[in-house]
């Protein structure tokens, strides 16, 4: 059940009293407004939606596909990790693995692969590793 912040407004003849109350949705819409508890009035409070949403706010996390990865891959050990790399990343240095070479048909060739799409000296001796 969420908590509703609310404001006892001076310039409404309240007592400028914060406060909070537990309540569920249901009872938050079948509730027009709470008295306060200092001064026992009902016309001058009002929701505080500004304290309301900056602790929501900070509760929220923030799932995306990044994230998941990064917190699986963080409960994974360094071999693991680099096991996983390797897998993730054959198909940049060799071919695919666990597939036989397919034959070409007649008067077909290899496309050779440009320079620039060739793994560096730095990616090879991680995967050599």
């Amino acid at each position: 059940m969420p908590i509703y912040t609310y404001t006892c407004l001076k310039e409404l003849g309240g007592c400028g009293l914060i406060f909070e109350i537990f309540m569920s949705a249901k009872e938050y819409q079948s509730n027009s407004s709470p008295k306060c508890h200092a001064c026992k009035n009902k016309k001058s409070v009002r929701r505080n939606f500004k304290v309301d949403i900056s602790t929501t706010s900070s509760h929220i996390k923030t799932r995306t596909v990044g994230t998941l990865a990064e917190q699986n891959t963080s409960s994974m050990s360094e071999d693991a990790r680099l096991a996983q790399w390797k897998k993730d990343n054959a198909y940049k240095f060799n071919d695919p693995p666990n597939e036989p070479k397919m034959k070409l048909p007649k008067g077909a060739k290899h496309i050779r692969k440009p320079d620039d799409l060739k793994p560096s000296s730095r990616q090879k001796r991680k995967l050599n590793k």
